[in-house]
């Protein structure tokens, strides 16, 4: 504790002990002085000793006085007492009592007990009451008798009194005399405590001053010997000092911190040279052993330094040239290659440079040489041999032949790569071009009065035609994945209508299999969903193909469900179940890889192909952020599953809404299969009907006459064909024999098989429509809108089969537009001019770019329709010199391609095309666009415009009623967030070229391009209210 306080405090606490211990002793001389001198406690406890034993006596003295007097009168007996006498006794009296309560008062002082005078007292009192009771009396009544008596009394009473003093004198004496003891110990008590004072403080400060001197001459001690050991040499670490704030213990910190600091300098510095002769060594290894080439030389230019990649790129030996002039070796190497000549801002810029080496067997090698900096010679002391510049080179002859071979290779691939992207687009090109002929001329034939044989066939036709453009289209796409063009649409569309689709494509091959087709949909799936509807489908059928490849018998159930919607978006999940014989886990994990021969599951069966389709599901499910995979056991059947997260589209209406005509009407439907009358009651029952479903033939027959007994009888019955027991056509017999059926009883009959055989079948029977499974949402309505009278169907409103003959006569609408047709292939002319002929167009052909531009200047015309490739001037070319023309500007040209990529749509809309159709060419989409692109030209009177009118104007009528349908269609496509708005952009931005309005579309075209739809919305429709876009 001492060592925290500093010299001057240390010193200043030993004087006052001092002080204290020299004041407490001469404070205790004082007092035991006080106590012992004259006057003093001891003085005053002896006096009052003393006076104990000598003032005992006045008291009986009063009393033998007293007696004397008492003798006197009692002489004087004959005469009259004298009054003198009497006074004097009363006086004696008196002063007994006064005396007699002072000493009551001193022995309380003195310690000891009153009751020591009571018999001293009690004698006294006896006496003067004998005096004055019975003496006085006996001598003023001169009776002698009671004198002699009383005197005798008193006698008696006074030698009590005095034997009473007596016995209290020595008890007086016994006072005194421990008085006197006790004032003798006092003395010599206080001579030994005052002698215990002394020694104590003596010893206390003489400890104290002890203390301190080994609080100062200790750390100083230690820092004497820790000062030699430095001195010494010794760094060895030395015990921890304590930081004391005293002047020694800072000396003896300070002089450990340094001797650590040394030590710790002096371990570092070991541990440095240590490391620094490792790295050196590494440095050694790495310089001998790195491909890098390394080359010292001294302050007098002289090679130090001289690694085995130096000798390997020169071909000298290390040897040969270690205390050569760099100057002699680099003139044989490279007259160039320089060290001495490279002023200091090139070697501060630390800059490489290339030069050519000769090796020494004459090979010229390719050297990138950098120069480091000199280091400075006076300031590392630096003599000859050390090394005062390294500098550094790589020989990348070798690298450079590597990279040329791997130009060479690159450019190879490119090559293959791009002659097989010809090779597709070519072959694509001529399979679509015999295909859009056959498929289109088979639609015509189909539209056509034909017997349903021949319908059947021409079905089966176009069915292969499909097949076959799904394979080539799975040949592009899988080309598109491996270059990484595929890019998704995103378009509002009806899910319904894609398992319509997908219905359609595969029941002939489910047909043919005798395989039944059943689809479900969760009540919670968003009826209209915003995504690409055509990949959707495709992968769909993927799956559903390969199920059918799997599967010999039983039935493919395909369920879509909904896993989450947050609103804006939503995760489906397909499943497409078959009862096929299952796969193994082997099978399941290459199932997905391209090219795939699967073996059959059971042995002898034939290999099943999956060819590119899985393959492709798999890439478009990961760009549809989902996953895919199979879940199969042998014996169980398989399930395909994908998810897909897809946008959520607000409901236009277009889903199933309750008819007032339909709302009353009662059907039946009887199935064998629970599944399937769940199917069909689940697609009818958002119609608002009265369903009810029995399973066989004898119920329906029942609960037909139970519901004609109630007086509410059945209007549509739903029959399967194929039931045990009484199979449809049997049922549908009776009920026409019996009185069960009315005027107002439709009998539809729902079959998995095929629509030929069944109405072959039931040529004696009245079916009033025939319902093919699997069935959906829009074939249920067809075939209702088949069965029911006029008065029912009327509110039925459904798009009818193309395929079919229409019952009322067929619309035109293109009825009045002018179409220029340019296509060279002489068989897509005839089918493009049959289809826009038969909607009412008047269509003008050419067979090239050339006639198309002669045939132009001389005819009015509201659209072209032109070919993109063909032979002299093509469609791009062609589009381009009709936009440089003032008058055809504005006209509506409609590009035909052979496939939809995204290259060559953009390359027609660069080119000034408005719009864009892909080969094979649907007819019905044909018909759409001409319809929308002609109307709006024909509303402008494009033929008859002059040059300066649509440049000069504000914002004419001719260009505002051409451009306001792509106005509404892109401001559609922007609420929905399409990313297909880019492309309408580029049309509109081409109309308005001439417009003041251009340059404020073109920031509605930028804001598109970056993917900012809420923004691109916002400046569209203010700029269309500036410019009168609204409107019909």
């Amino acid at each position: 504790m001492l060592r925290t306080l500093n010299l001057s405090r240390r010193l200043s606490l030993l004087i006052a002990v001092f002080t204290i211990s020299f004041s407490i002793f001469g404070l205790w001389a004082f007092r035991t002085l006080q106590e012992i001198k004259v006057g003093g406690q001891v003085f005053q406890r002896i006096g009052e000793s003393k006076d104990l034993v000598s003032d005992l006596l006045p008291p009986p003295l009063y009393i033998v006085e007293s007696y004397l007097l008492c003798l006197q009168l009692d002489q004087a007996a004959d005469s009259s007492p004298s009054d003198d006498l009497v006074r004097r006794l009363h006086q004696l009296e008196t002063q007994y009592r006064q005396r007699y309560e002072h000493w009551q008062e001193r022995l309380v002082i003195v310690g000891l007990p009153s009751t020591m005078l009571d018999s001293l007292n009690v004698a006294a009192e006896a006496f003067f009451k004998e005096v004055w009771q019975s003496y006085l009396p006996s001598l003023d009544s001169h009776n002698l008798q009671a004198r002699k008596l009383s005197l005798e009394k008193l006698n008696t009473l006074y030698e009590q009194h005095r034997l009473a003093v007596d016995m209290t004198i020595p008890a007086a004496e016994a006072r005194s005399a421990r008085d006197e003891e006790w004032v003798a110990r006092r003395v010599s008590s206080e001579t030994t405590w005052l002698l215990g004072v002394l020694v104590v403080s003596l010893l206390a400060a003489i400890g104290l001053a002890h203390l301190i001197r080994r609080s100062i001459a200790g750390p100083l001690e230690k820092a004497v010997e820790l000062a030699q050991r430095v001195a010494a040499g010794d760094w060895r670490p030395t015990p921890e000092c304590k930081g004391y704030r005293d002047e020694p213990g800072q000396l003896l910190t300070a002089l450990h911190v340094m001797a650590a600091t040394l030590q710790q300098q002096m371990e570092a510095l070991g541990k440095s040279e240590f490391r620094s002769r490792h790295a050196r060594e590494l440095l050694e290894k790495l310089i001998e052993s790195a491909d890098l080439i390394v080359v010292g030389v001294d302050p007098q230019g002289r090679i130090t330094l001289f690694n085995d990649a130096a000798a390997r790129a020169s071909g000298y030996e290390r040897s040969e040239v270690l205390g050569q002039e760099w100057a002699a070796i680099r003139a044989k190497l490279n007259p160039e290659l320089r060290l001495d000549d490279i002023g200091p801002d090139q070697r501060n810029a630390v800059q490489a440079r290339t030069y050519d080496i000769t090796h020494l067997n004459g090979e010229r090698r390719r050297i990138i040489w950098r120069f480091s900096s000199p280091l400075p010679q006076d300031a590392m002391h630096l003599e000859d041999g050390d090394v005062a510049e390294i500098s550094f080179g790589i020989d990348v002859t070798e690298q450079l032949q590597a990279q040329r071979a791997l130009r060479d290779a690159v450019a190879a691939a490119e090559a293959a790569h791009q002659s097989r992207d010809d090779f597709l687009a070519g072959m694509s090109h001529e399979v679509r071009t015999p295909m859009n002929v056959i498929l289109g001329m088979t639609g015509l034939a189909l539209r056509s009065e034909l017997p349903e044989p021949a319908r059947h066939h021409l079905k089966r036709v176009m069915t292969a035609c499909h097949s076959l453009m799904r394979v080539l289209n799975d040949v592009l796409d899988f080309s598109r994945i491996d270059s990484g063009g595929l890019v998704l649409e995103h378009r509002t569309f009806a899910l319904s209508e894609a398992l319509d689709a997908l219905a359609s494509d595969t029941v002939l091959e489910a047909d043919g299999k005798g395989l039944g087709l059943r689809f479900e949909i969760g009540p919670d799936v968003p009826p209209r969903l915003i995504g690409d509807r055509a990949r959707l489908g495709q992968v769909l059928l993927n799956l559903v193909g390969s199920a059918l490849s799997f599967t010999d018998h039983g039935e493919i159930r395909i369920r879509v469900d909904c896993l989450a919607q947050d609103g804006a978006q939503a995760l489906l999940r397909f499943e497409v179940r078959d009862t096929s014989l299952g796969l193994t886990a082997e099978q399941i994990a290459g199932l997905f890889s391209a090219l795939l021969q699967t073996a059959g599951p059971t042995p002898g069966r034939s290999p099943l192909g999956t060819g590119l389709g899985l393959a492709i599901s798999r890439h478009l499910v990961e760009l549809m952020q989902g996953q895919v995979w199979v879940e199969s056991e042998p014996g169980q059947g398989t399930r395909f599953i994908f998810t897909s997260r897809l946008g959520v589209a607000s409901d236009d209406g277009s889903g199933f809404k309750p008819l007032p005509r339909l709302q009353d009407l009662r059907i039946l439907i009887v199935d064998d299969d629970a599944g399937s009358r769940e199917v069909l009651a689940g697609i009818l029952a958002p119609m608002r009907l009265q369903l009810r479903t029995v399973s066989d033939g004898e119920q329906a027959l029942h609960e037909l006459q139970h519901a004609r007994t109630q007086g509410q009888p059945y209007q549509v019955v739903m029959m399967d064909w194929q039931m045990p027991d009484m199979d449809g056509l049997e049922l549908a017999r009776r009920v026409r024999q019996s009185a069960l059926e009315g005027p107002e009883l439709a009998l539809i009959m729902v079959t998995a098989h095929s629509r030929e055989d069944l109405l072959g079948a039931a040529q004696d029977i009245r079916l009033d429509a025939v319902l093919e499974k699997p069935v959906s949402p829009r074939s249920v309505l067809e075939a209702l809108h088949q069965a029911l009278p006029p008065c029912r169907r009327a509110s039925v409103d459904t798009p009818v089969d193309p395929s079919r003959p229409a019952i009322a006569p067929p619309a035109r609408p293109l009825a009045g537009l002018q179409v220029l047709l340019v296509e060279d292939d002489e068989l897509h002319r005839e089918l493009a001019a049959t289809l826009l002929s038969d909607a009412g167009a008047e269509v003008s052909m050419a067979f090239d770019g050339q006639q198309a531009l002669d045939k132009l200047q001389q005819m009015p015309c509201d659209l072209v329709l032109m070919d993109w490739k063909m032979p002299g001037m093509d469609g791009l070319e062609t589009t381009r010199r009709l936009r440089a023309i003032p008058r055809f500007a504005t006209l509506p040209i409609v590009a035909m391609t052979s496939n939809a990529s995204p290259a060559q749509k953009m390359a027609c809309l660069q080119a000034g095309m408005n719009d864009h159709l892909s080969k094979p060419i649907e007819p019905a989409l044909l018909l759409s666009v001409v319809e929308r692109w002609g109307r709006a030209a024909k509303a402008s009177g494009l033929a008859t415009l002059a040059p300066a009118e649509s440049a000069s104007s504000p914002m004419g009528l001719a260009l505002r009623n051409l451009v306001r349908p792509l106005w509404a269609e892109l401001e559609g496509l922007l609420s929905a967030s399409d990313t297909n708005a880019a492309s309408l952009a580029h049309p509109i931005a081409h109309l308005l070229h001439d417009h003041p309005g251009a340059s404020s579309f073109k920031r509605v075209a930028s804001l598109i391009e970056a993917g900012e739809f809420a923004k691109a919305l916002h400046e569209l429709r203010h700029l269309g209210g500036l410019l009168q876009m609204q409107g019909p």
